[in-house]
């Protein structure tokens, strides 16, 4: 039995084909050629690359090495670590109700009138000295004359346990201009006290009328306490002699110059005395 291998290529050509002239060999011999071909190649470029000359280096340069010297710093520190205390928690705060709204004051029904800018009524009395001014009180109600003396059995009692506490008669003073005319003497006065302490009757006895004119009105600045017994005040009645001495004002306004102008040397020399020690 004849394989494809051993049947030659031109019995498998048409047999209209033309016949080569040579005849192929096998195949096995032709594979044994080509593998002796490449090998023959590769020993002919092996010994081309051995003839081949080295590669030339390179001249070497020298180079100057710089060396830079760095100073090492020691790390610093880590920062501390905060210590945390554990802390009591805060107590809650008491929560209280809102007070209630406290309701606006009514306004006073004076608060809408004009404050009234006029000074008051001892500005305009006439200037006055406390000097020069003495009284003496009288109980003796014949002295006072019949009317008066009727008037005080029927309205006040006539020796109460505590009569009316007057205050000095410096308060009442000695007015200037009547000082300056020359006028003086005594003035002889009753009046009566409630149980308020204020004057609700009063009549002059005698006296010169410029002073019985400055006495009269300003009686209640003498009274100091109302007339009382153990329980409670009452009313009571006064009778007054009160003296208004030029003299005596003119002695007494001498005296106070003095003293005020003693007053004055004294600071004097107090202040020579601290210049001289500086």
């Amino acid at each position: 039995m004849t394989t494809s291998s051993d049947t030659p290529r031109s019995s498998v050509l048409p047999a209209d084909a033309a016949q080569p002239a040579v005849a192929w060999p096998p195949v096995g011999s032709a594979f044994v050629a080509s593998a002796v071909l490449h090998a023959l190649a590769i020993v002919a470029v092996g010994a081309i690359l051995a003839r081949a000359p080295a590669p030339v280096a390179p001249p070497s340069v020298a180079l100057p090495i710089q060396t830079l010297i760095v100073e090492a710093k020691p790390p610093a520190p880590p920062p501390p670590v905060p210590i945390r205390t554990a802390q009591a928690p805060s107590p809650t705060p008491e929560v209280r109700p809102p007070a209630p709204a406290t309701p606006a004051p009514e306004a006073a029904p004076w608060a809408a009138m004009p404050k009234g800018d006029l000074p008051p009524p001892s500005f305009f009395e006439p200037p006055m000295i406390s000097e020069g001014v003495a009284y003496f009180e009288n109980r003796s109600l014949a002295m006072l004359g019949e009317q008066i003396e009727r008037r005080i059995i029927a309205d006040y009692p006539a020796n109460p346990p505590f009569p009316v506490t007057l205050k000095p008669p410096e308060v009442l003073g000695y007015p200037l201009d009547v000082l300056a005319r020359g006028i003086e003497g005594r003035v002889f006065v009753w009046f009566g006290v409630d149980e308020e302490g204020k004057v609700v009757d009063r009549e002059s006895l005698d006296g010169p009328p410029d002073l019985i004119e400055w006495v009269l009105p300003r009686l209640d600045r003498l009274i100091d306490k109302p007339a009382h017994d153990d329980l409670k005040p009452m009313k009571g009645w006064v009778a007054l002699e009160i003296d208004f001495s030029r003299d005596a004002a003119e002695a007494a306004r001498a005296m106070r110059a003095a003293e005020a102008a003693r007053l004055e040397r004294a600071a004097e020399r107090a202040e020579a005395r601290k210049d001289a020690a500086k």
